[in-house]
């Protein structure tokens, strides 16, 4: 019931993929190899085909692209066989039989190859095509057994924000092809096939082992190893243990269709970028439409604009040259009326001043009457006030001469204390002078 109804959600949602387009690095996805298989090696049996669909459907982080033995899918509904075409949510554990291999098709475009009695765990799958690379992220639990990993869009644009995880070390990776493998310490009693701890083969790119006690790089070609113990600083090894040679028999039945799922998922993103593309063009047509047409609105409305403004400036005209007119009739009112006031001015003051005139002869024969007989006394008070004034003013000079005589007998003595200060320092500046003059010639003689 669960493959039908995913198989329902994937046809219905058909191309509800990423949108991101990275094509350069899947590009470098597509550039798989066949591992060389030792001769001898039987010939591996038909595997389950491989469901012609989208890298995943909206709803899913990935899912099960082809398979072969017993897969299973852990997840809230518990324990299910897995089928091709079932989708992956986050959260869910992907385990396979000691005889089973299962090829994950991812939605980013990466492809994780589940090897046999192994189990991986989708802690964290996080993808927005439409987002921002820096959120997208991806962490992965290998519980046990191995698988191999080719990075898609999440690990080419957030290379920090993937990683494989294991009981006693965390993998990260920098855009890579590599084969981790976790194999825990057997049982009391049992011997271990190959030593337990953490492994991981690169076959391109760059990985890295981290731990509390340290960090190893692990680049093309390198394998690392991780021991149990997590006080032990991850190391190199001369050369990858034997067990990978079991892998690439896995490999050689999964390559071709590792390949064909990243063709197929850069075919769809090349696609979704031509569509897009066309999509830009139709809006920019659109676009350019839209600003010619407002163009040519923008001259009509200009145009009406024009004409309005010149049918205004002609009333405006026509309303000035009347406003002309009448000021003009006002001004030549108005200088009729200012002559008629000045004329009548003129007259009224001649009256005016004829009328002034004959009184000021009256008061004029009046006055000499007056002025004739007033004469005589002011000439007579003249002479006396005349007198009064010789005599006040011979005795303020006689006051005066004596105040001047006091003030020269007091000024005396000053006058002398200032020429003797000034005639001491006199001789003072001729002292310093000669000292200063001895001074030199000492110098000088020195």
């Amino acid at each position: 019931m669960r493959a039908k109804a995913h198989l329902i959600a994937r046809l219905s949602k058909l191309g509800a993929c990423a949108a991101a387009v990275l094509t350069l690095g899947l590009g470098a996805c597509g550039k798989e190899e066949k591992p060389t298989v030792p001769e001898g090696t039987p010939a591996a049996p038909a595997a389950a085909p491989a469901a012609s669909v989208p890298a995943a459907a909206s709803t899913g982080i990935g899912r099960i692209h082809s398979l072969e033995g017993d897969v299973r899918i852990l997840g809230v509904r518990g324990e299910e066989r897995a089928q091709a075409g079932v989708l992956i949510e986050q959260g869910e554990t992907v385990r396979t039989m000691p005889s089973a291999w299962a090829l994950i098709a991812m939605s980013d475009g990466a492809s994780i190859t589940v090897r046999p009695d192994s189990e991986l765990r989708f802690d964290t799958y996080r993808y927005d095509p439409d987002g921002e690379p820096q959120q997208n992220s991806a962490s992965l639990q290998l519980v046990k057994g191995a698988l191999r990993s080719i990075t898609g869009l999440i690990g080419q644009g957030n290379r920090s924000g993937y990683q494989v995880k294991t009981a006693t070390a965390t993998i990260g990776i920098r855009g890579t092809d590599h084969e981790p493998a976790y194999y825990p310490p057997p049982p009391p009693g049992q011997k271990a096939e190959q030593p337990p701890g953490t492994y991981d083969k690169v076959n391109d790119g760059e990985t890295v082992i981290r731990r509390p006690s340290g960090e190893v790089p692990v680049r093309r070609g390198q394998t690392a190893f991780a021991p149990p113990d997590v006080k032990q600083r991850p190391q190199l090894l001369a050369q990858a243990p034997v067990f990978y040679q079991r892998h690439a028999e896995v490999d050689r039945r999964v390559v071709d269709r590792r390949v064909e799922f990243h063709r197929q998922f850069t075919e769809q993103q090349q696609r979704r970028q031509q569509e897009r593309r066309q999509q830009l063009d139709a809006q920019k047509k659109d676009k350019d439409k839209d600003k010619v047409r407002d163009k040519d609105a923008r001259k009509d409305k200009q145009q009406e604009r024009q004409e309005e403004q010149r049918r205004r400036q002609e009333e405006q005209k026509k309303k000035q040259e009347a406003n002309r007119a009448k000021q003009d009739a006002a001004k030549k009112e108005q200088e009729q009326r200012r002559d008629k006031q000045k004329q009548e001015r003129q007259d009224g003051q001649k009256r005016q001043q004829e009328e002034r005139k004959k009184k000021q002869d009256e008061r004029r024969k009046a006055q000499d009457g007056e002025r004739d007989s007033r004469t005589d006394d002011q000439q007579k008070r003249q002479k006396a006030q005349q007198q009064q004034r010789q005599e006040q003013q011979q005795r303020r000079q006689e006051q005066q001469q004596q105040r001047q005589q006091l003030q020269q007998e007091r000024a005396r003595p000053q006058q002398q204390q200032q020429q003797e200060r000034a005639r001491q320092q006199q001789q003072q500046q001729q002292e310093r002078a000669r000292q200063q003059q001895q001074q030199q010639q000492q110098r000088q003689q020195r």
